[in-house]
């Protein structure tokens, strides 16, 4: 798993139309099925969630109204759920070997963008924030704050450090609000006075970014809020269909959008959400079933620093899903199946590893006499 951990970070073919997501999917599309064969997951709550979420996406294509858009993702939905079941198998040195991984990746990247801050423009990409191998420097900071975020919990310092650089230079609104609120929520068992203060900066700050544009929707977080609220006055009861977003968005108009996202030639994906598209396309029974599996794996216990570790990898991913689109990068996403999978073997006895528990001094009916 740590290959392709490694692998998945740096893919890169500059003659696709998406040079950095499409070969990413691909290889998981060969190796994921591979690998899964002959492997016997260790069951639990969570994974009857999954196999729910999963049942109940694929009978929405039914009435989907992009039926190829919806099977493009249900197959994507269906590689993350093969990750989610090997990560179930997962060691702890695995597991910590696997992040150590990804995390040299995202530092190859860090590399490239160095060099690109210095004047080498070679490798394509979209805008004017170094991007490294992932063509949007979202996508990159967003990668290198859940490698940072887990590396963190692990203590690996001098690892994480490796992705700071990607972290930082992209420069990216989400990935900088994701990481306050990850502060926050970290400071928050230490000193709830500080956790609050941390809180209130980042608010203020953020009105004062609104405050100062002219023109509030033709800003960036203007165009999110209008993803959002036009995606949340399209709800239903049962959805629209996996993968309608795109194709439905023109008919959700509450607000308006701007002509920077959307026209006659480009529109969203998806509501830069997570949620609010799940909830869009799968309805209130998919997202119902969905928060059922997320709070079933946040619930697991963290006994050992590579379940911290895990559960870091997960936080970053739903705080990022906040206000982008990580459930369907396949970086950032393989790596939060994969966490959420390793957690589930919490507790458990793992394949390649021995139990670290200490058997009782005295056992039998003499022991309570």
């Amino acid at each position: 798993m740590r290959y392709l951990a490694f692998v998945v970070a740096i893919a890169f073919y500059p003659y696709f139309s998406e040079a950095s997501n499409t070969p990413r999917w691909i290889i998981l599309s060969v190796v994921l099925p591979l690998v899964f064969l002959g492997t016997k997951p260790n069951w639990s709550e969570c994974h009857g969630f999954a196999i729910a979420f999963l049942v109940w996406c694929g009978t929405t294509i039914l009435w989907a109204t992009a039926p190829l858009d919806a099977f493009h993702q249900m197959w994507q939905l269906v590689l993350l759920a093969i990750a989610f079941c090997l990560g179930s198998v997962l060691s702890r040195n695995s597991y910590r070997w696997t992040l150590i991984a990804f995390g040299l990746g995202i530092a190859v990247n860090s590399v490239l963008v160095a060099v690109r801050l210095h004047g080498f423009e070679e490798i394509p990409q979209w805008g004017d924030a170094a991007a490294g191998l992932f063509v949007n420097a979202n996508f990159l900071a967003e990668a290198a704050l859940m490698t940072m975020a887990g590396l963190l919990a692990l203590r690996l310092y001098g690892v994480a450090s490796l992705s700071l650089t990607a972290w930082l230079f992209p420069l990216s609104q989400n990935v900088f609000a994701a990481s306050g609120l990850l502060g926050a929520i970290w400071l928050w068992k230490r000193s709830r006075i500080a956790a609050l203060a941390l809180i209130v900066i980042g608010t203020a700050g953020l009105g004062a970014y609104i405050y100062e544009k002219p023109d509030f929707w033709e800003s960036s977080i203007g165009a999110r809020a209008s993803f959002w609220l036009n995606g949340l006055s399209g709800l239903s009861f049962t959805g629209h269909g996996l993968g309608s977003f795109f194709s439905e968005y023109p008919n959700q108009q509450m607000v308006h959008t701007t002509s920077k996202a959307f026209d006659s030639f480009i529109r969203p994906k998806t509501a830069h959400n997570d949620s609010i598209t799940i909830a869009f396309e799968t309805g209130v029974i998919g997202i119902a079933l969905m928060v059922a599996f997320v709070a079933s794996v946040l619930k697991r216990p963290t006994s050992t620093r590579e379940d911290m570790a895990a559960k870091a990898v997960v936080a970053a991913f739903l705080a990022l899903g906040l206000a982008a689109f990580p459930l369907y990068l396949p970086t950032t996403a393989f790596m939060a199946a994969l966490s959420a999978g390793f957690l589930t073997r919490a507790g458990n006895v793992v394949r390649g590893q021995r139990s670290h528990r200490r058997k009782p001094a005295f056992q039998g009916n003499s022991a309570a006499k």
